[in-house]
């Protein structure tokens, strides 16, 4: 039986228009020169909906055919699926499904081409910046986000894309901490209900939020105190 997020994501696929070009993309596979993209097979795993990955993971020859041509239905279309930003629910199924079938880089350079073609003020932007991030290219990662930020300052998911990549780099720069969390204050109040569909709910986010205001507040009293304390990203103390 084909899953729900199966068929939403094929519904997406064939409904994208006419005949489409199917060709390829020029981007560094997973295991080309792209320092890190074995991240792409974890990273955005731990936070993907539990019923998808269970359907994703099963071991029946069925699923696995069913993923497979889904990729190449996708691919085949890309032009028109991401001619516009989709839904966050609907991105994070087509993650799901090029993550399950080891093609995350290709759908990376799908998200290059989206952005060259929309120009100024690209919508698919912020989600380049996350793919860039998961992909293991940090620097890239938050060019492209401050530049989303730049280009769409009333757009709630760009704000979180740029909170999401640095806050992926904390651990090494807690002093980007205070930014991270602006980042997402400004989605929220830009977007009171903003979330990444099932990949990051409101919920989560604003879980994240309240911890990271708890800490850089723990932080600031301990310099007032005349303290010399670093917070790390997960929540420990360094003196």
């Amino acid at each position: 039986m084909v899953s729900r997020w199966v068929q939403t994501v094929r519904g997406l696929a064939w409904c994208a228009g006419l005949a489409m070009l199917a060709g390829g993309c020029d981007v560094p596979s997973a295991g080309g020169s792209w320092p890190g993209a074995i991240r792409a097979g974890v990273d955005p795993v731990a936070r993907l909906d539990p019923s998808a990955v269970r359907v994703a993971e099963a071991p029946q020859r069925e699923v696995t055919e069913q993923l497979a041509q889904l990729a190449n239905e996708i691919a085949s279309r890309h032009e028109d699926v991401f001619r516009a930003a989709p839904p966050n629910d609907v991105i994070h199924e087509v993650e799901l499904v090029f993550l399950q079938t080891g093609r995350i880089a290709e759908l990376a350079g799908y998200y290059r081409e989206a952005v060259e073609r929309q120009g100024e003020g690209a919508p698919m932007r912020p989600r380049l910046a996350m793919m860039y991030q998961r992909l293991g290219q940090p620097e890239l990662a938050e060019q492209q986000a401050r530049r989303a930020v730049q280009e769409r300052p009333e757009d709630p998911a760009a704000h979180f894309s740029l909170a999401f990549c640095l806050g992926q780099v904390s651990a090494q720069d807690s002093a980007v901490l205070p930014e991270v969390r602006d980042g997402l204050a400004r989605a929220l109040a830009l977007d009171p209900g903003f979330s990444l569909g099932s990949s990051m709910t409101n919920a989560q986010i604003r879980m994240e939020l309240a911890r990271l205001e708890e800490l850089l507040g723990a932080r600031v009293n301990d310099e007032r105190a005349g303290g010399a304390v670093d917070v790390r990203v997960d929540g420990g103390e360094e003196q």
